[in-house]
């Protein structure tokens, strides 16, 4: 994540394999997020494993990730994180069982099959080419806020 946001891969080993380990890679982060609007998406988490014991002991008894996982990220600016998982443990961990938003079935058979139709057209019209998906993604994103 932090070499999509600019730093170089270099920069990103050399925090990680100096002594500071994950909590040097988590104050980089944090360092270029913030003052800006940024949108993290962690989607499918299905487990908890050592990496979220790390990411706790990591820390000093006064920071502890009471929150959970997007604690940690800068606050003010716009920012959100979104996280999904089908394990409802999962997602208490990595956002607090307060943050949790529980999504509800449609209540509509319909709808669901309408979605479905308007997925298989958009991936029709692209020829299942995923440039050609973003590609036009961006054309009606650009279309929807100029007018």
């Amino acid at each position: 994540m932090l070499v999509y946001l600019g730093v170089g891969k270099e920069t990103v080993k050399s925090i990680f394999d100096e002594k500071r380990g994950l909590e040097g890679l988590l104050c980089a982060l944090y360092q270029q997020l913030v003052g800006k609007r940024y949108l993290i998406v962690l989607d499918g988490a299905r487990e908890t494993d050592s990496w979220y014991g790390q990411l706790d002991s990591c820390l000093s008894r006064d920071k502890k990730w009471d929150d959970g996982f997007a604690f940690g990220f800068p606050k003010g600016h716009g920012g959100r994180v979104i996280a999904t998982s089908r394990n409802e443990e999962v997602a208490k961990m990595m956002v607090g069982e307060k943050n949790i938003h529980h999504l509800l079935p449609l209540s509509d058979p319909k709808s669901c099959w309408a979605i479905f139709n308007d997925t298989l057209e958009i991936k029709l019209k692209c020829g299942g080419l995923p440039l050609a998906a973003k590609m036009m993604g961006r054309q009606w994103t650009e279309l929807y806020f100029n007018s």
